[in-house]
């Protein structure tokens, strides 16, 4: 489980078909620092295991699922990521609860400068629709953030100067794909509603 807090900027250092998955090596020292095998790691929002790590790197395993719901298996080498350590007892929850689950895949549609902010806007899917609610929160590439406006099919959420240096919003251009994780617990009001 994760906060959608983001720790670290990580870089994309190999990336290798084996078989039916993708093994990606992510340079990143901070988010190595005390990390063992076996260990989660959000990577642009999606939970991967660490499966080998160096003193500068780790190694995760993508399975088809992830590469198929995700943007993950997209990256190339010398890509950006966002990244998050697995939340442990006691740890502040600065943002929501994010499980690295990811719904998925939406392009940005419109990208507004308002002053030193700016306003990502996206085409919001018909399945999610009944999931995604103005000053809800949403997951989108690891990163915890509020739905600012809702409209007919579409949501935007506003970034704050410090989210668009230290995350890779910084380079998200429009049409450019992201992770979707919509907030756990409107799935689980919405899914025990429908059960009544």
């Amino acid at each position: 489980m994760f906060t959608g807090i983001i720790t670290d900027l990580g870089t994309v250092f190999t990336k290798k078909t084996l078989n039916d998955m993708i093994s990606l090596t992510v340079t990143a020292p901070k988010t190595v620092s005390g990390v063992c095998v076996g260990e989660s790691i959000a990577i642009d929002g999606v939970c991967t295991t660490v499966v080998a790590f160096t003193g500068s790197d780790f190694t995760a395993q993508l399975m088809p699922e992830t590469l198929e719901k995700t943007t993950l298996g997209m990256l190339n080498v010398g890509d950006t990521v966002n990244l998050e350590k697995s939340l442990k007892v006691g740890d502040p929850i600065s943002g929501h609860f994010v499980f690295g689950h990811v719904d998925t895949v939406i392009p940005v549609r419109v990208i507004a400068a308002t002053g030193d902010s700016k306003r990502f806007t996206f085409e919001l899917p018909k399945e999610l629709d009944h999931l995604v609610a103005q000053k809800g929160s949403i997951a989108l590439n690891g990163v915890s953030l509020t739905v600012s406006k809702r409209g007919k099919s579409t949501f935007s959420v506003d970034l704050i100067p410090h989210t668009l240096v230290y995350t890779t919003f910084k380079s998200i251009k429009e049409n450019d794909n992201i992770n979707v994780e919509v907030d756990m617990l409107a799935r689980y009001a919405c899914q025990c509603k429908k059960t009544e």
